[in-house]
């Protein structure tokens, strides 16, 4: 900033990345105007940084990049040595099974708080199926989504986690094994594909819808 540098960003589409981008770039433009963001098409190009958007960053003349909700597994891009003159921040809360990408910067909240698990969640509580239009939904129904997810954002800070089972599914209740998988907390439905439902013992299902995984018990979300 001090030296007037061109910034650059680089967000996933959904709604962390666009949320976080919105808001870090509203911050930045109170000390510069050489700002420039980059959105990878899903459905195109797929997850993260890419060659295609290094390279228009690079005849920008980008000199660093704020990496938001994406470039943690982006090593293969990141590491290109046309772009090593350009210092990378990751800030993603994605976890990698493989190296971490040589950069400036490196964020990571451990996927904590996963935005998807809660989608999936708030939806199931309200017995809504995940393919209604967001358009479709009544007034009641997006309110009490948004009273839920307001408090289990709260209930995700406080713990560093988030259980969105009720008291009475979770593993001590319902004699049963904790969750085993590398994000934690409890679920309904979220990465649960063939599994029981807690509530009424379907097998839970799962689909791709815009690129993006999507999990629901058929029977309780019809």
């Amino acid at each position: 900033i001090k030296k007037h540098e061109t910034i650059g960003i680089i967000a996933d589409y959904d709604v962390d990345g666009s949320t976080s981008c919105s808001i870090l770039y509203k911050f930045l433009k109170k000390f510069s105007n050489k700002i420039i963001i980059k959105i990878p098409n899903r459905l195109n190009e797929g997850y993260g940084p890419n060659i295609r958007i290094m390279d228009q960053m690079l005849s920008e003349k980008v000199n660093v990049i704020f990496s938001l909700d994406c470039g943690t597994s982006a090593f293969n891009i990141i590491d290109n040595d046309k772009f090593k003159n350009i210092d990378v921040i990751v800030i993603d809360h994605h976890l990698s099974e493989e190296i971490l990408p040589n950069v400036h910067s490196f964020l990571s909240f451990g996927d904590l708080i996963s935005g998807r698990r809660v989608e999936a969640v708030l939806l199931q509580f309200l017995c809504i199926d995940p393919q209604t239009p967001g358009k479709a939904l009544t007034r009641r129904q997006f309110d009490v989504l948004w009273d839920d997810l307001v408090e289990l954002m709260k209930v995700g800070v406080r713990r560093g986690r988030i259980d969105t089972v009720r008291p009475e599914h979770m593993p001590k209740a319902m004699g049963r094994s904790p969750r085993e998988d590398r994000h934690g907390g409890e679920v309904y439905v979220y990465r649960r594909a063939g599994l029981e439902c807690f509530i009424c013992s379907s097998e839970i299902a799962e689909s791709v819808l815009r690129g993006r995984n999507l999990f629901w018990c058929p029977q309780c979300q019809k």
